[in-house]
């Protein structure tokens, strides 16, 4: 994997934004998480960055502790989004004004960016009808799901986990710790005018060793990243000197002569 993207990292700093330089040239650019009533820190997200990808990095810009663009020089521009969105159980204002964020984070994006956002979106989906021939792991859409539809539709947005045929061992990304209850809620959107540069969505078990209650979504995209071209640099020549000595304007001017 080039990009990672991070959601609920819990780590809280002061910067708006952090960038930590690990082994093997991976980086891991943070918005930092926050503190509740108990003082417990919460939320937050990043991406986990290839020296591949980071060197091609072109702009990063956080929405709010929720929301973080990063765009990337390459063939095509390449825009990827990731978002922490608040649970079933939190006020539905939250989940508008997060779904309000994320919309806004996706419409700036230029429209001719591959664009790609992915998050854990607590989101819940199911068949839209009996003619729905898309591949879900649930049969109901709750209140989070139905926002995380009307923003696909409204910024042209195609759910990839619902567009590949997988066993339905693949398809859940959340194991309940309380209930044992499996679930889909973490998931990788496309713009649709780049969805053939799209091959595979799949879960892995990933994270399984560090004790989280998610798995990965990895989707596999062919594009190309390039190195940003720094401009020339000038360089600027003092000619001062000249004015003052006269024995040196007369040396110039005969070199010049000569050349």
């Amino acid at each position: 994997m080039e990009i990672l993207g991070i959601q609920e990292h819990r780590i809280v700093h002061q910067e708006p934004i952090k960038i930590e330089k690990f082994k093997e040239g991976v980086s891991f650019v943070t918005v930092s998480a926050r503190r509740n009533g108990a003082g417990a820190a919460t939320g937050g997200v990043g991406f986990l960055l290839t020296r591949r990808a980071y060197s091609a990095i072109s702009l990063i810009k956080p929405y709010g502790s929720r929301v973080l663009t990063i765009s990337f020089n390459g063939n095509p521009r390449l825009t990827t989004i990731t978002a922490y969105s608040p649970t079933k159980a939190a006020l539905v204002e939250e989940a508008e004004d997060f779904h309000n964020t994320l919309r806004q984070a996706m419409n700036d994006v230029p429209a001719h960016h591959l664009l790609i956002t992915e998050g854990d979106m607590n989101a819940r989906l199911g068949k839209e009808s009996e003619e729905d021939s898309r591949w879900y792991f649930l049969t109901r859409t709750n209140r989070n799901g139905e926002l995380l539809r009307d923003t696909a539709l409204e910024c042209d947005m195609e759910i990839t986990n619902i567009r590949f045929r997988k066993k339905v061992n693949k398809r859940w990304t959340f194991l309940s710790d309380g209930t044992l209850n499996k679930g889909q809620i973490d998931y990788i959107l496309i713009r649709r005018k780049w969805k053939n540069s799209l091959k595979n969505t799949e879960v892995y078990n990933t994270f399984q060793s560090l004790g989280s209650d998610h798995r990965v979504v990895v989707c596999k995209i062919k594009v190309s990243f390039r190195k940003g071209h720094r401009p020339p640099k000038k360089v600027n020549y003092d000619y001062s000197a000249l004015k003052s000595d006269g024995e040196l304007q007369k040396k110039y001017a005969i070199e010049v002569r000569n050349v």
